[in-house]
């Protein structure tokens, strides 16, 4: 901004150097260049040029007093001048002279300025008086010119305030997003540039937008950090998006006593199989390596060709599996066996078919179910079909308890030999631990809709035995 008591003659344009001008701290000073320059006007006769610069510790004040600001011109017949024999008050005076005989502005002259800005924000005025006259009126006279420069302090590197959105509304923050559901990362900061790491892209490009977009959405809660450089600095911000519903995976996990099965759903074993809020909170927090020992010993509390009715009831002190086996003890008649195992108001069915002709496709193999049990819920099983045929086939039940539980029973109809057996732990001949081991995990990839590799799922089937 120019102000001036009498129109000058010349032109005048200013910079700075940094720009904006950044004012000193105590530990930190900040120098600064200003620099003036004036156009070329040949109809201009200009004899000198003196420059007056406001020093102190003032708002108003440009530089410190110390250490004392200094000034250069760039042309030729222009020079730095003697230094008056007096300064007005808190104002360092450095004049020019134009050495030229004609006294012509035939050319742009450069005058810079420079010296250590004082610690107060504020506006300071440089004033440029210029000795001139038109060419054509040989008429000197002094006219003064003030050109402000803004000061302030050095705004601090920031990063901070990072929200996400879907992308149909931007802006709005959205604490849990559906799943696949495309969302935007966006942030406050006065960075020069970014990156946005997440577990699957652990080497992003540089941008230079304050924002990051997921057109695919996620699956599972994500955490993303944010870094920003500016001027050799880096801030870094962490964010975490939560997904409703979140896929989990795990590589081992350890059950310390006993857990709850969240989003419990029978009829496909179990949408959830275990609750993350438990795992991350109570679990994998305490243990570092995650390793894991889900099952407790299994209890084999059914074991014979006695097949029982509803008035037997189960109670489990954990959560866990129930796995129901039927095998042929010798070859049947055409009829057909099942059992039905009820838990929270759903039903699964276990049937065996006997005949001659099939004999060999489906009496010698047997067939087996597992269903997932709550904590604290109870359950019974009963037979239907053929019963008078039970005495050629077994029943087998078996209680594999996640952590430390049991399985109690509210009514003692049962066979002594069931009953010497109960909560013993046992091989069962026709369910090997191998097959256990098997069907727990087909199990455990049905919940997390997640196929293991071949290379892992015998490494988890080695430690089950």
């Amino acid at each position: 901004m120019k102000k001036s008591n009498s129109t000058p003659l010349l032109s005048y344009t200013i910079k700075t150097e940094p720009s904006p001008v950044n004012i000193s701290s105590p530990n930190k000073p900040a120098t600064a260049r200003i620099i003036i320059t004036i156009g070329a006007n040949p109809t201009i006769l200009c004899k000198d040029i003196t420059v007056q610069i406001p020093i102190g510790d003032s708002a108003t004040d440009m530089y410190r007093v110390s250490p004392t600001p200094t000034g250069s011109i760039l042309w030729a017949p222009w020079r730095l001048a003697a230094n008056p024999n007096s300064n007005p008050p808190n104002m360092k005076t450095i004049p020019f002279k134009n050495t030229a005989e004609d006294k012509a502005v035939n050319a742009e002259i450069k005058i810079t300025l420079e010296g250590t800005v004082n610690q107060n924000s504020g506006i300071a005025g440089i004033q440029v008086i210029e000795n001139s006259t038109k060419a054509t009126e040989n008429k000197y006279m002094k006219k003064t010119t003030t050109l402000d420069i803004k000061k302030s302090g050095e705004e601090a590197f920031f990063l901070n305030n990072v929200v996400a959105s879907s992308l149909t509304a931007t802006g709005h923050p959205v604490a849990e997003f559906e799943k696949n559901k495309g969302l935007q990362l966006t942030w406050q900061s006065n960075g020069d540039a970014f990156k946005v790491y997440s577990k699957t892209n652990l080497k992003p490009t540089t941008q230079t937008a304050k924002f990051y977009r997921i057109d695919k959405g996620l699956t599972s809660d994500t955490t993303f950090i944010i870094e920003a450089t500016k001027a050799g600095k880096t801030h870094y911000q962490e964010y975490l998006v939560k997904i409703k519903d979140a896929n989990e995976s795990f590589n081992q996990v350890t059950v310390i006593d006993s857990i709850n099965l969240s989003n419990y759903a029978a009829s496909k074993l179990s949408t959830d199989l275990l609750s993350k809020s438990t795992i991350s909170n109570s679990i994998l927090t305490n243990l570092p390596k995650r390793e894991i020992n889900i099952l407790g010993n299994t209890s084999l509390f059914i074991e014979s060709n006695y097949f029982p009715s509803k008035a037997n009831k189960y109670t489990v002190t954990t959560d866990g599996y129930v796995v129901v086996s039927l095998s042929a003890l010798k070859q049947a008649e055409d009829h057909a066996i099942g059992i039905k195992l009820v838990s929270g108001g759903k039903s699964f069915y276990l049937s065996l078919i006997g005949s001659r002709s099939g004999y060999e496709n489906d009496f010698r193999k047997g067939h087996t179910m597992t269903v997932p049990i709550k904590k604290g819920s109870s359950f019974y099983l009963e037979s239907y079909g053929t019963v008078e045929q039970t005495e050629k086939v077994e029943l087998h039940c078996c209680w594999i308890p996640m952590g430390q539980g049991y399985i109690n029973q509210s009514s003692n109809n049962r066979t002594k030999t069931a009953t010497a057996k109960h909560l013993k732990t046992v091989k069962t001949p026709s369910i090997t631990p191998h097959q256990k081991a098997e069907e727990f995990i087909t199990a455990f990839e049905k919940a997390f809709d997640k196929a293991l590799d071949k290379k892992t799922r015998k490494k988890l089937i080695e430690k089950f035995l």
